[in-house]
């Protein structure tokens, strides 16, 4: 009887055992908060992007606009891990005295954690960003 009693006075491997409860909480917040981390830091690069492009667009007449604003644009390319950076000639404005550029990417998710689930199953996120100037 003596036994049982210090058997259950004994807490040697409690706290490995909270710890292994725990543990996969504590890795989803963390993965989700780095995910999300990286995702955002590519909407900023875009942003970025767009913003040299309607840079680039107002200090250039209007027929050469487009072309300079799509090289400036081009230019991240794999900043950040951007892919498919472009401008569709339908999301660029040059009238009204504002160039108005609109950009797309894409953009491989870091962790690959919650494809399918949150993300979209093959762990690409479109993404999308505008800037607006008043022509020079």
């Amino acid at each position: 009887m003596k036994k049982i009693f210090e058997l259950k006075n004994n807490t040697k491997g409690q706290s490995l055992v909270e710890f292994a409860l725990i543990l996969p909480v504590l890795m989803l917040i963390i993965l989700g908060i780095v995910e999300f981390g990286w995702l955002l830091n590519g909407q900023i690069t875009l942003t970025n992007a767009a913003r040299e492009g309607a840079r680039t667009a107002v200090v250039c007449d209007a027929a050469t606009a487009y072309n300079k604003a799509l090289t400036a644009v081009q230019k991240y390319e794999g900043v950040g891990g951007l892919t498919n950076v472009k401008i569709k000639p339908e999301d660029f404005s040059y009238s009204g005295g504002i160039a108005t550029v609109k950009v797309t990417a894409e953009k491989k998710t870091l962790t690959g954690f919650f494809n399918g689930t949150i993300l979209p199953q093959n762990g690409i996120v479109a993404l999308k960003a505008s800037a607006q100037m008043r022509i020079e």
